[in-house]
């Protein structure tokens, strides 16, 4: 299998050298969870295909979407000699399917110690995920529930956006759920981010095609996503 990240493709070749007794081979199914807050202690949970979520669960119950991920790599990391600690991040299945790789953590982080590269990968990783939660949190703090729906819409059309040639508008290809949204944006009640886009479908900014969402103006999601990330220093 080939992979363009070079780290990710290191990755793999290292899972391929590891007995199999070190390695568990999962596959989870929409809406279920291959780690809950607390639960599980595997140390180390490597996607292979799918896309999934990453969130923060706080101590209320209340969850804040972090990331979706649907590049194969690591997606939970704990070092080993952590043995007592909890996780602080659930792992949400997003799509019909999802297949991962649950290493032995011991085992990794022996390798980890030996191998250049991949404690290249594992220090991206750690550094991209503290400024993952770090981003979110300020953004959740310092804007208003608009335009941290906006900023969301507009990443979306980055991370699964099919542009119409005809007429220039972009599908989100993927099945989002207004309850995941305000996940993702910390609006607590549903009610909101359904009158929110009800607005942006009435001032023609998007359309809404069954479960699918339908930029038809990204001007107006990308110049307030700016605006976002520059008044909150990102």
């Amino acid at each position: 299998m080939n992979y363009d990240n070079k780290y990710v493709s290191h990755l793999f070749e290292v899972i391929d050298q590891m007995s199999y007794k070190d390695i568990t081979v999962i596959e989870k199914t929409k809406n279920t969870y291959i780690h809950e807050s607390g639960g599980d202690k595997s140390d180390v949970i490597i996607l292979v295909k799918g896309i999934v979520i990453s969130s923060l669960l706080g101590t209320s119950g209340n969850r804040l979407n972090l990331c979706y991920s649907k590049i194969p790599g690591i997606i939970m990391l704990k070092k080993a000699t952590h043995s007592t600690g909890e996780y602080l991040c659930d792992i949400k299945i997003d799509s019909e399917k999802a297949l991962f790789y649950k290493l032995d953590g011991i085992k990794f982080w022996n390798l980890v110690s030996n191998d250049e590269i991949l404690r290249e990968y594992v220090l991206e990783y750690m550094f991209s995920r503290i400024n993952r939660e770090r981003e979110v949190l300020v953004k959740s703090i310092d804007n208003t529930k608009y335009e941290r729906l906006y900023a969301f819409l507009y990443e979306c059309t980055k991370l699964f956006g099919v542009k119409n040639s005809d007429d220039g508008s972009i599908l989100i290809d993927h099945n989002i759920t207004h309850k995941t949204i305000g996940d993702f944006c910390g609006i607590r009640n549903r009610s909101s981010v359904t009158r929110i886009m009800g607005e942006l479908i009435k001032e023609n900014i998007i359309k809404q095609d069954y479960r699918k969402i339908i930029v038809m103006d990204l001007d107006f999601l990308k110049i307030r996503s700016d605006i976002l990330n520059e008044s909150a220093g990102l």
